[in-house]
């Protein structure tokens, strides 16, 4: 499934424009990025779902499509474009399914999304390649997103269960929301780390913009296999967080990090090929460096959500909002002094395994006390 993955990955790049590639890169990370302006109510019906039992996802979808209907008018006046702006929606009604058909515990589809957008984005190449369309612009690229979203909602509908309760309450979306703001502001910040750093290269190192969003790109290969472990942790977590103890903590991170290791392993000797096709400078520095850093980061977050049902996730948010604070005044630093973009790209590695370690940290001393009762 993920092999489409990797095929958008090396072929947009190869047959688009670099500057082209690069805008692409970046509206569809913010479209990717809109759904945390839910302000976590995804999260919080995970939360109601599996610690109080409580189902309402009937409230999720249709108070959360006004929540976004809320947004829509600042999107459309930025961006000026009705194709992205749909984009936004169908990504957002998009997570909120995804979330249902987790519960459910379907997940070759609930992580299917991603893979059906990379076929249509892949399908752009055959479309220039066979000159059915002279030039590839963003509208084809956003037509062909669309109906991927399409297709992936339309599937996903027809293997949802919904409560027979046909009442609607309001006030079980705000709760979802006051629950699952701690966990979206966290997953928030480290969405603008990365944004920090891809905006910085967009304004200020543009030569470096194409080079920054194909690295990262690439290391997909390593963070959606950990999210993929993430995604599994989720439910396993969720349904035994009673039981959990230091030694399952110790044995599940152990089983991730052997994962990581063969992954970094492969993708060390991946890049080294991939990079003699794609005249990007500094791609495989930035790539080596988004691999280590970032790899080691999301290996341990990948167990995050130990936070979520131990109730210690605002401890962490904490730390992460004090650490993207430093991360901005150092950006503005290196960014006044010039220096070279790889220790953007250096620093946010840093700054977010800080926060990983005060993970660790935290899940140990509170399963050492659970332990000694």
């Amino acid at each position: 499934m993920y092999s489409f993955l990797g095929l958008e990955v090396l072929l947009l790049p190869l047959f688009l424009e670099k500057e082209f590639y690069a805008d692409f890169e970046y509206y569809k990370f913010i479209i990717f990025f809109i759904p945390f302006f839910m302000l976590g109510s995804p999260s919080g019906y995970l939360y109601y779902k599996y610690n109080h039992k409580e189902e309402y996802f009937k409230e999720l979808l249709f108070f959360g499509f006004i929540h976004y209907l809320l947004i829509l008018p600042f999107l459309w006046i930025y961006f000026d474009n009705i194709l992205f702006v749909t984009l936004c929606l169908l990504m957002t009604i998009s997570l909120f399914v995804e979330h249902k058909l987790q519960t459910q515990r379907m997940f070759i589809l609930a992580l299917s999304l991603k893979p059906v957008i990379s076929i249509f984005l892949i399908f752009s190449f055959f479309l220039f390649y066979f000159g059915i369309v002279d030039k590839i612009t963003l509208d084809i690229l956003f037509l062909l997103m669309l109906i991927s979203f399409l297709i992936w909602l339309s599937i996903s509908f027809k293997k949802i269960y919904f409560d027979k309760n046909d009442k609607l309450k309001i006030k079980n979306y705000f709760i979802m929301v006051k629950k699952g703001f701690p966990i979206n502001a966290g997953t928030l910040l480290i969405m603008l780390f990365f944004f920090c750093d891809r905006f910085i290269a967009k304004e200020y190192y543009s030569e470096y913009l194409a080079s920054y969003s194909l690295s990262y790109n690439l290391i997909q290969f390593i963070l959606l296999a950990l999210s993929t472990l993430a995604y599994v942790n989720v439910v396993d977590i969720g349904e035994k967080y009673k039981s959990i103890n230091l030694d399952f903590f110790k044995e599940k991170i152990s089983y991730i990090y052997k994962i990581f290791f063969l992954l970094l392993f492969l993708f060390i000797i991946f890049i080294f090929i991939v990079s003699k096709f794609y005249p990007f400078p500094n791609l495989i520095l930035f790539s080596l460096v988004m691999g280590i850093l970032l790899g080691n980061y999301f290996t341990i977050n990948s167990l995050s959500s130990i936070a979520l049902y131990f109730d210690f996730f605002k401890k962490i948010l904490k730390m992460m909002l004090f650490l993207f604070i430093i991360n901005l005044l150092l950006s503005c630093i290196f960014v006044f002094f010039k220096m070279e973009y790889v220790y953007f790209i250096i620093k946010t590695g840093i700054l977010l395994n800080l926060s990983a370690i005060y993970f660790i940290y935290l899940v140990i001393n509170r399963l050492e006390y659970s332990d000694s009762k």
